[in-house]
This record gives structure tokens, sequence and C-alpha cells, in this order.
């Protein structure tokens, strides 16, 4: 790139310091450089105007940077670098602010070089994984789009990640699609394209569309084994376990997930206690979802003698009596869930105490009807837990079984038939 293309550097300091061209302008000294006008300035910033060498040091400086030509590729290599243990998962989530202290070191020099476009987007991509809400994620995406130019291919492609995540987190899940979408048709690395299928599997999942999800995550876990990166085929693995369940092939789904405890030693990845426990926890969901209440009666009871009891175990264990009709056993076992309480969420703390209500008879039956409904209302709001959106839909179905409202049954049994189907909205 020549001296034209640093005018939209000094543009984007410029805008990011809040200064108009004329705030700047005023400070000029015309006797060395002849800059006739504001908008001969303008025509700098957007390279209508060839900037001389000796006028960019200068033009900084008005901006409080330092610029130095013979410094560029170096500070482009650092950058890249950063990107490098990025995208390769060599910064892990707890890692991000160690990250950030290292990009503010170097940010006055990288300011003023044609790779400061690529730290906004560092910054955007450290906001993300932080789960920022405070940054201003629409100025930098505007300012982003408008300098796609000094990014490189795979880079503009971790953008519209980082904005498919933005339009995510706010609900907007059609959106956050559609942004994927404008990716499809490139070529860029394989490790860029599996994190783009990962994150498009994640959210067709949340839209319920499971079987584009589990094209998706598959496709995912390819790219990953192509690039060597076993950590994250394992994570595509696991996931692919969980979207089997959710359309009731759950004999593939108990595989993958005794494969998955099986080899989780053999693969380096963080927190292996908490995706451990991650397992074990979704085995309570697969005998929940196939109606396999034996085997999950069995899974419960031998993690209460084996001493690895986890928040759901007593729950589950209630539900499952009450649905063998062994009442006085779910009241035992519910007791038993109380003492957990002060570690569920809203959801899990409000499905309890339904649980509790039902077994003590203590509520009318539309009073619990409603309750229910209620919380299936705010899970599908708020897009929560799906584990959660079909357990408290499965338990009204039971629910209304066992008070003998058959055709309100059907009716929530053929809802619950499209969500599994994936065509439920």
């Amino acid at each position: 790139m020549d001296n034209q293309h640093y005018g939209n550097i000094l543009r984007l300091n410029r805008v990011k310091q809040g200064l108009t061209i004329k705030e700047v302008y005023d400070h000029i000294d015309q006797n060395k450089y002849k800059i006739s006008s504001p908008s001969y300035l303008s025509r700098i910033e957007r390279g209508k105007e060839n900037i001389k060498q000796e006028q960019l040091p200068y033009l900084f400086s008005l901006l409080g940077l330092e610029f130095k030509l013979e410094e560029q590729d170096k500070i482009n290599d650092f950058v890249e670098e950063i990107f490098y243990r990025i995208i390769y998962n060599k910064v892990y989530s707890k890692r991000y602010d160690e990250l950030f202290d290292e990009l503010k070191k170097k940010e006055n020099k990288i300011k003023s070089s044609l790779s400061y476009p690529k730290y906004l987007l560092l910054e955007v991509v450290i906001a993300i994984n932080r789960y920022d809400q405070f940054f201003q994620y629409e100025f930098y995406f505007n300012e982003l789009q408008k300098s796609m130019h000094y990014l490189e291919d795979y880079q503009q492609q971790i953008l519209y990640d980082c904005k498919a995540s933005w339009l995510y987190y706010q609900g907007k899940y059609e959106q956050a699609l559609e942004v994927l979408e404008q990716c499809d048709n490139a070529h860029y690395y394989d490790i860029i394209s599996a994190t783009i299928y990962y994150k498009k599997a994640i959210f067709l999942e949340t839209a319920l569309k499971f079987e584009e999800a589990i094209e998706c995550i598959q496709k995912a876990k390819q790219y990953f084994d192509n690039c060597l990166c076993f950590e994250k085929s394992y994570y595509c693995y696991f996931m692919l376990a969980n979207l089997y369940i959710r359309i009731g092939r759950y004999n593939e789904g108990e595989k993958i997930y005794t494969l998955c405890l099986d080899n989780i030693d053999m693969i380096a990845i963080p927190d292996k206690k908490r995706i451990k426990q991650s397992i074990l926890n979704n085995f309570f969901w697969l005998y929940v979802y196939s109606k396999n209440y034996d085997k999950l009666i069995d899974y419960c009871l031998n993690q209460i003698k084996s001493d690895t009891v986890t928040t759901d175990t007593y729950f589950l264990l209630s539900w499952a009596y009450y649905i063998k009709d062994d009442i006085d056993l779910a009241k035992k076992y519910i007791q038993n869930a109380l003492s957990y309480n002060s570690r569920y969420d809203d959801i899990m703390k409000a499905v309890v105490q339904i649980l509790v209500k039902i077994l003590n008879g203590r509520a009318g039956s539309s009073r619990i009807e409603n309750d229910l409904l209620n919380l299936l209302k705010k899970l599908n709001q708020h897009q929560m837990d799906a584990n959660k959106y079909v357990f408290v839909l499965e338990m009204l179905i039971e629910y209304l079984h066992k008070t003998k409202q058959f055709e309100k049954e059907i009716f929530y049994y053929r809802e619950l038939v499209k969500l599994k189907e994936g065509k439920y909205k």
C-alpha cells in the first residue's frame, strides 16, 4: 500500500478520538505543511490526495501518535501473530485479559500503522469473548466495514463471525445466521471455516433446526480434524451427540457420550473436570428424552452410591419415580433436591417447586398447568437452555396425562413432536 492508504488510518484515529476535521486542521502549522483547507485534509483521509512521506509523522503527531515507517512490517507481524494465537485456540477464555494488556503495550505504534483496522478487529474479538456488554460494537462494525481492504481474507471472515455472535447474544438468531451465510461461498483457512460451521451449528440448534445443525457440526469436525485441532474436534463430537438426542437418535448419542467420556484424558483441553461433569449430566437428559426411566433411576442411584451427585441427580430421580407412580420415593428424593436449592438457577428452582406442588397436591390442576406454561413462555422468550425447555414441555404433557386432560395432552404432544423435528417456532 502507498502513502494514500494511511489517510483512512488517520481518519479512523480521528473519529475514534471524537475529533472533527476542523479541530485537527486548526492545529496544523501552515508555515511548514501546506494543507490549504479542511476539505483538503478530508481528501487526504479519503485517499483522494497523496500524502508526502514527511507529512505522515506530523499528521499522526497531531493525534498524539508516533509514526515510524521502518517499523510497519514488524508491527504487522506482531498483530498477525496475535490472530494466529486466537484462531488456533492458543488463547483460552481466562487469558483474554492478558492478551488485551499485551496489545495495549504496543497500542500507539499499532494505531499509526496500516494494521490499525486489524487492531480494532482484535478489540472486537476480545470484547466478544469477554461478553463485554458495554463495548461499542456498532461503531466498530461500521468502521471495520469501511476498512475491509485492510483486512486479510480470513480476518474478514472473523469479522462476520464476531458480528453474528453479537447479534446472537441480542437474541437476533435469524439475522446472526444471515451474517454467517456471507462466509459460505468464500475460500478461507480450514480453521476459520471450521469455526464458522461450529458457530452456525450452535445458532441452528438455538433456532431448533437440528438436522441443519448436524450437517454443520459434521463439517466443522471435518475441518478441525484437517487442522489437527483435536480439542475443537472433541467439542464438535460432543455437540453431535447432543443433537442426535434432540432428534431421537438415542443409541448414537449414548455411544458418542461414552466415547467422549472414555477419551477425555487423551485430549489436551482446559477445565477437563467441568467438561466431564457436563457429559455425565447429559446422560441424565439422554434417559429423560428417551423415557428410559429404569436406566435413569439406576444412573442416579449409582451416582449417589459413588458420591458423584450433581445438582440434577435427586430432582430427576424424584421425577423418574413420579413417572413410575412411586409417589413415596418421589417425595423422598424431592426433599433431597430441595437441599440443592441455592445452587439452582431460577428456572430449575421453579421446576423443583412445581414438582413439589404436584407431589404434595397443594395446588389445583389449572394452577400447575399455568405455572408450567408460564415457565415455557419464559424459556422461549429468552431462548434459554434447550434441554430444560423440552423437559418442561414433557413435564406438562405427563401432568396432563396423569390428570386425564387428554385433549390438551395431545395438543402439547404434537408441539413436542414438531420441536424434535426442528419445525417448532
